[in-house]
């Protein structure tokens, strides 16, 4: 059996941990259906405060940087729907604040297809356009924030366990573009050093956090020094 050199196993555990960082948010403007779109799902690490014993809610901010997209699609002039997906158990979602305000918006229970919000998907809640026009214009920066209820412990904060949904549409209202569908990570905005908010919108599409590497990632950066430090240890010591 052909035995790996200390070089290929070191480079291995590299691309493993790249991989890793890779994950992290945002997302965009190249994967598969991002339609030249930077997206960021986050929150800031605290539960809201309420007598709920069983159910815990935390206030998501998905940020949606749409500066790119007429690039990649140029008849696309608007959203008129968006979901997110961070706990398997929504006990109840209500959005907080929407671009062109709340009233603008219906929340539906479940995900988007290509005709709008649908009704189906578990865990997915949808914030769906209901004013005159048929959308929200694109063109900036573009946050919606869930209030998301769910049980105690059940918030999804591993690599690219939380998904994300948007749908884009022409100046008929209809789709144009891939349907927006991505897993992604949820990230924690308590790290951020810029100062702003969860949910504030920058030009960069990141809602003023500071991508970090997730956990994971960080556990195979570490196995990585070790392995590292042993191979070259025996091959110092003349062993193979």
């Amino acid at each position: 059996m052909k035995t790996l050199s200390w070089k290929s196993l070191i480079a291995a555990a590299g691309l493993a941990v790249l991989s890793q960082f890779a994950a992290a948010d945002p997302i965009g403007p190249n994967c598969p259906t991002c339609n030249g779109g930077i997206y960021t799902l986050s929150y800031d690490g605290t539960a809201l405060a309420d007598t709920d014993t069983a159910h815990e809610t935390f206030r998501i901010t998905l940020n949606i940087d749409t500066s790119g997209v007429t690039a990649v699609v140029p008849t696309a002039t608007a959203i008129d729907a968006v979901a997110i997906k961070v706990t398997n158990s929504v006990f109840n979602a209500t959005l907080f604040s929407a671009p062109d305000g709340t009233a603008s918006w219906a929340l539906v229970p479940g995900g988007i297809s290509a005709i709008g919000c649908d009704g189906n998907g578990s865990g997915f809640d949808c914030a769906d356009w209901i004013a005159s026009g048929v959308g929200t214009a694109i063109g900036g920066t573009l946050d919606w924030i869930f209030d998301v209820t769910m049980d105690n412990g059940a918030l999804f904060t591993l690599a690219d366990e939380a998904s994300i949904k948007a749908r884009y549409v022409d100046s008929s209202g209809a789709k144009v573009g891939d349907l927006v569908s991505e897993a992604i990570t949820l990230q924690n905005s308590s790290s951020s050093t810029s100062g702003g908010t969860s949910g504030s919108s920058t030009s960069g599409g990141t809602s003023g956090t500071v991508p970090e590497p997730n956990s994971s990632g960080l556990v195979f950066l570490g196995l990585g020094a070790v392995l590292a430090s042993f191979l070259m240890r025996r091959r110092a010591s003349g062993t193979h």
